[in-house]
């Protein structure tokens, strides 16, 4: 499946104790503008780029990118009120990474909030196979830096005043924080690492990982093989039946759903 097809199947309205997070849309435009009333918020989302007088244009070009899946952007809701909100712009290079920008009113901080729907967030990029998040925080800015280092981000360099990012210089110094996610090739790399220790359980574990991403052929023979290793053989013999279906087949799968077969009929083959 495309990503564009996964990210249309994700649910993006979810609960998290007592506040919520959704997809924003254009009837959240004045109150994603109120947000920037408050000082901190504005100058550490605006002071350096195009968009230092002009919220609203911010927030619709933000849309239009969520739109044509180019960025997920969440609004952070307790109460029925937007109290800060999430974005993650997705990139493709040399590899596929997503920049994360977010922030909070401040009488909502302290309490965890925005750690929370920041694990979230990055469930829904590691879903997506991306390779890595890349945030830029001002070293100013502690709260954000430790909200990053509590998620697992590491701080792997800063920019000094006067260097360009994106193209536009900069006046302060500014940390980078980068986690790298779990791809599905490092997933398909552990599992056969697993299957090859003969850790039949962890082998089930890494390969539904997979599948939760995408109907993946090669992962149910393997989670499939797994299974058989194990004797689970009515769960072996779903997976090996669903890999024949999305077009998988060898020897192997062949002749173990005949010894699947057989022991369920209490017949034995060699």
């Amino acid at each position: 499946m495309k990503k564009e097809e996964i990210f249309n199947s994700i649910d993006l309205f979810i609960t998290i104790d007592d506040f919520y997070l959704r997809k924003l849309k254009n009837s959240d435009r004045t109150s994603f503008v109120n947000l920037f009333d408050e000082a901190d918020i504005n100058y550490y989302h605006t002071r350096d780029d195009i968009y230092q007088n002009d919220i609203k244009r911010m927030f619709d070009d933000i849309i239009e990118s969520s739109n044509m899946f180019y960025c997920l952007f969440m609004g952070i809701f307790k109460n029925e009120k937007l109290i800060g909100f999430c974005e993650a712009s997705f990139h493709k290079d040399t590899e596929a990474y997503a920049d994360l920008s977010f922030s909070l009113s401040a009488k909502y901080r302290g309490h965890g909030i925005m750690t929370k729907s920041l694990k979230q967030i990055i469930e829904i990029i590691e879903v997506l196979d991306f390779s890595y998040i890349h945030a830029v925080v001002d070293s100013k800015n502690k709260g954000s830096q430790a909200v990053m280092k509590s998620i697992g981000f590491l701080d792997t360099r800063f920019i000094a005043a006067g260097q360009n990012l994106d193209e536009y210089s900069i006046d302060r110094i500014m940390n980078i924080w980068k986690k790298h996610l779990t791809t599905e090739k490092m997933l398909m790399l552990n599992g056969a690492s697993e299957f090859r220790a003969g850790n039949y359980q962890n082998v089930i574990s890494l390969f539904t990982k997979i599948i939760n991403r995408s109907n993946n052929a090669l992962a149910y023979y393997n989670r499939a093989t797994a299974y058989f290793m194990l004797k689970n053989d009515r769960q072996a013999l779903s997976d090996y039946r669903m890999a024949k279906e999305l077009g998988f087949s060898n020897l192997e799968l062949e002749h173990n759903i005949l010894k699947i077969m057989g022991r369920l009929a209490g017949v034995s083959f060699s």
